[in-house]
């Protein structure tokens, strides 16, 4: 994978000094992260720092197969003495074109996540649930059961921890329309506090860069808000 969480995984095994090798679909990481918003000069000094703590990464490329026994590759395999390894070919995006094949101990897969809503029963209280899975939430993040709420990555993308936090804070003040003030104010006054919950659904979220930033827990770690250079410069 190439965006965050693959980036994330990526430097912390190659600074514990593991061999990595990154297989991204996209051409860059600029391209790999236009989704979440990266400029491209920070998504090039990224990509930079990773080759420079030598992680290879192969653009333009995905697993078509792997071969080999998966269960000798497992951690506590390896601790008991078993030395298998994965056979891994790697064809050009979206072809099947054969670019190189590896050979790995382990392979981390990122590259991408979905609500794993099933079995939960939400179907029995009248929830609507999207064909990916999400929730389908209102403005104030109700669901379609009347007085029902939802939070965080099982409502879609930005699926990011600051924007669940965000996410639920705006629950709590829909529900009960005040928000807390903190000890050093008089806890009499949250009676008299009604608070218009902010929009921070999915939609809202992702139609205003400058409501979250994003962070990339990389060493060092890296984040950013707003607009691009180019989005910024773009004529309205």
């Amino acid at each position: 994978g190439g965006g965050i969480i693959a980036i994330e995984f990526a430097r912390i095994f190659a600074q514990l000094a593991a061999e990595v090798t990154m297989v991204v679909r996209a051409a860059d990481l600029p391209k790999s992260l236009a989704r979440v918003g990266i400029d491209n000069q920070i998504g090039y000094l990224l990509q930079a720092d990773l080759r420079a703590a030598g992680i290879t990464l192969l653009f333009e490329s995905e697993i078509a197969s792997a071969q080999g026994d998966c269960g000798k590759a497992t951690p506590s395999a390896r601790a008991r003495g078993a030395t298998g390894r994965l056979r891994l070919e790697v064809v050009q995006t979206g072809t099947a074109e054969v670019r190189e094949e590896l050979e790995a101990d382990l392979v981390l897969t990122a590259t991408g996540r979905k609500a794993v809503t099933d079995g939960l029963g939400l179907d029995a209280l009248g929830i609507e649930i999207r064909p990916n899975g999400d929730l389908a939430v209102s403005t104030s993040l109700m669901t379609s059961a009347k007085g029902v709420y939802a939070a965080g990555d099982v409502i879609g993308a930005p699926q990011l921890a600051s924007t669940g936090i965000e996410q639920a804070e705006s629950v709590i003040d829909a529900m009960l329309g005040r928000r807390d003030v903190g000890a050093a104010e008089d806890a009499s006054r949250l009676l008299d506090m009604p608070v218009a919950a902010a929009d921070c659904s999915p939609a809202a979220l992702l139609s205003n860069a400058a409501r979250y930033p994003i962070g990339i827990w990389t060493m060092p770690e890296l984040a950013f808000v707003g607009l691009t250079a180019a989005a910024a410069r773009a004529p309205v």
